[in-house]
């Protein structure tokens, strides 16, 4: 079972409908996303995404959601009451790390000709149709596209397919506009996508990527390297890990532990080096430091990292 029949499963359970998703709680088109999404995937058999806004919303708004199960397959679609309320009155600890969903996949037709037919003028196509998922298309707009370009019907409609559905080709990622700090850094996450990268099969569970930059991580990080990373969608790190974690005004790519008491995450960096001479001698260069767990905004999961000469996974 995928993530938009989980989805369906636990909504219906749960009681709540594509109308209240809109109306009480808020979300813009939330019937006519709901009503796109029944079909579970795309003409092309690829598998539809999941909006983040309509799982953010549910998720806010009742308490006995269980966000783990909808995005992973784990425990049941609704939590026990006891569950639930325990969740409305514990204090901030490890289990207050924010859950988000998965980045949509918005890999749209003006996407796939930036990157594959940059030297056409696609500016000819309507607006409408540049501006539609890739893997949305219908034959009859696929066709359009085609006559109004020029191209050969046969072999746009197979570059749609392997882009979108071969595995042989890997996963396409949004690159963001922004980067991980092996220091820290002031981007906001929500900056614009500069393109998209094809990570294969080594980081195919990347949702999306950053650049990595400061020398705090060498050398399994260094500055220059493409990370890939996904939302954290659990309540928890393991420590030891690498992650990229998000406060108000910086981004840093670190291991990560809890503190003693689990209040904060103490952030290590790989890069040992210690001053040699002067006040600082034997100090770190870059030394451990703590943020308090209500001061995080987002945490990322860094699921590999491509150098300038290699590809590894975490």
């Amino acid at each position: 079972m995928g993530m938009i029949e989980r989805f369906f499963e636990t909504i219906d359970k749960a009681g709540i409908t594509p109308y209240e998703i809109e109306k009480k709680y808020g979300v813009k088109s939330a019937q006519s996303k709901i009503s796109q999404m029944r079909d579970g995937k795309t003409t092309g058999g690829k598998d539809k995404s999941l909006p983040s806004d309509i799982l953010s919303a549910i998720c806010e708004n009742r308490n006995d959601i269980n966000s783990d199960y909808i995005l992973t397959g784990r425990g049941e679609p609704l939590k026990k009451q006891e569950e639930s309320s325990v969740e409305n009155n514990s204090i901030k600890t490890e289990s207050s790390i924010q859950v988000i969903p998965p980045f949509e996949y918005d890999y749209t037709v003006i996407d796939f000709f930036k990157d594959y037919y940059s030297y056409l003028n696609y500016q000819e196509i309507e607006r409408n149709l540049l501006n539609k998922q890739l893997t949305t298309l219908t034959e009859e707009e696929t066709a359009k596209i085609a006559g109004i370009m020029k191209l050969d019907y046969e072999d746009f409609t197979k570059g749609i397919e392997i882009v979108t559905n071969s595995t042989h080709t890997g996963k396409l990622v949004p690159v963001y506009n922004a980067k991980a700090a092996a220091g820290n850094a002031n981007i906001d996450m929500c900056g614009s996508r500069t393109g998209w990268i094809n990570v294969g099969d080594l980081l195919k569970d990347s949702e999306a990527s950053l650049y990595v930059y400061g020398n705090s991580m060498i050398p399994g990080y260094p500055p220059g390297s493409l990370i890939g990373i996904r939302p954290l969608n659990e309540s928890f790190i393991e420590p030891g890990s690498v992650y990229v974690v998000q406060t108000e005004s910086n981004r840093y790519i670190k291991r990560l532990y809890y503190n003693k008491d689990k209040t904060a995450l103490i952030c290590m960096s790989d890069n040992h080096i210690k001053h040699t001479d002067g006040p600082m001698e034997g100090d770190y260069f870059y030394p451990p430091f703590e943020i308090p767990i209500p001061a995080i905004k987002i945490i990322y999961k860094v699921t590999g990292v491509i150098k300038r000469n290699s590809v590894s996974s975490t």
